[in-house]
């Protein structure tokens, strides 16, 4: 969001110290011309065509997000008014027919977890406002579960399409999924990147709920502030050579703190990779292009950070949590195919 700001606010700043008027201009025409010479739009895209898909993505998301939240306020007011009831008093019924009960076990256990509490507030109070912020939390979890299921049943069509990256050349190796697969994720990844090492889990848990619709393209995007990201590149490409790139990737993930030659040969053992062939590799370095290639292909879509993951081209940049790519996934194969 912050980003979308800053480039609409210097957009309307230039704009007004240029006098820029009129609709927006197509790809094919004219932007600005120069002793003679044309710079048309579709130029300006190519150059900048990572930097525009990331200004239309955070405005896509802006206004995905107030699709999502009007829709829930239509169906609870259409739901609510089949019964003659206000949508308020339909929703609260609805909640107060589920479990949002908070334990004292439960409050106990999590005041346990609280590093302060504040010298003037004792532990029952601290408890008592821990147990209503609980209840609290809980209660607008079972109401998204509500409006979640209200969606689930009507006829909701999204006609917001999300912007993508308009080209097909991301892909590399190593690959996990069937080459058919309805949903591709290109993801661009750092061995040193604490964000990436959180997303081993989830994508194990992607590949084991998509076995079939999900294809994962791991592309190496090692940062200049990261200088063993390089070198354990290089090491899971070795261990993609015997087909154990994901089983290597996963555990260099877990020792991001100790990536080192001696370190790479011992992941072998654990991993189901001959020590002495990864060793042979490492020294011979052929596998050096692997990451190079990776981070060219970074550089030419002037990708800032890491994780960077197109899903069908569609630009998602951080770590998420599971849920949140399996909705995207999920909104592909329900959309697109």
């Amino acid at each position: 969001m912050r980003i979308l700001t800053r480039v609409l606010s210097a957009t309307i700043a230039v704009a007004a110290t240029i006098g820029v008027t009129g609709p927006p201009l197509h790809a094919s025409e004219v932007a600005a011309t120069v002793g003679g010479e044309t710079i048309t739009i579709a130029e300006l895209d190519r150059a900048a065509t990572t930097r525009l898909l990331r200004v239309r993505t955070a405005a896509y998301e802006v206004r995905r997000a107030e699709i999502d939240r009007r829709v829930g306020e239509l169906l609870l007011r259409q739901r609510a008014a089949a019964e003659n009831l206000k949508p308020e008093e339909w929703l609260a019924r609805e909640i107060a027919k589920r479990d949002v009960a908070v334990t004292p076990e439960e409050v106990a256990e999590a005041y346990e977890t609280l590093t302060s509490v504040g010298a003037a507030t004792s532990k029952e109070e601290a408890m008592a406002n821990l147990a209503r912020d609980m209840r609290a939390a809980r209660g607008l979890h079972v109401e998204q579960e509500i409006l979640q299921e209200l969606r689930a049943a009507a006829s909701v069509q999204l006609r917001l399409e999300p912007p993508r990256l308009d080209r097909h050349d991301l892909g590399g190796a190593p690959v996990h999924g069937p080459d058919d697969a309805p949903v591709t994720m290109v993801v661009f990844q750092d061995f040193q990147c604490p964000r990436c090492a959180s997303l081993v889990s989830v994508f194990e848990q992607l590949r084991e709920r998509y076995p079939e619709k999900l294809r994962i393209i791991h592309r190496d995007f090692p940062l200049a502030n990261h200088p063993q990201a390089k070198p354990a590149a290089e090491a899971a490409a070795c261990a993609a050579e015997q087909n154990r790139f994901w089983e290597y990737a996963a555990a260099l993930y877990a020792n991001q703190k100790s990536l080192t030659r001696p370190t790479f040969e011992k992941l072998a053992a654990g991993t189901g990779v001959d020590r002495t062939e990864l060793a042979s590799c490492l020294d011979s370095g052929r596998q050096t292009r692997s990451w190079k290639d990776g981070l060219a292909t970074a550089r030419e879509l002037d990708l800032r950070g890491t994780p960077a993951i197109f899903i069908n081209g569609r630009l998602v940049m951080g770590a998420r949590d599971y849920d949140a790519y399996a909705a995207i996934i999920e909104e592909e194969l329900r959309t697109r195919f």
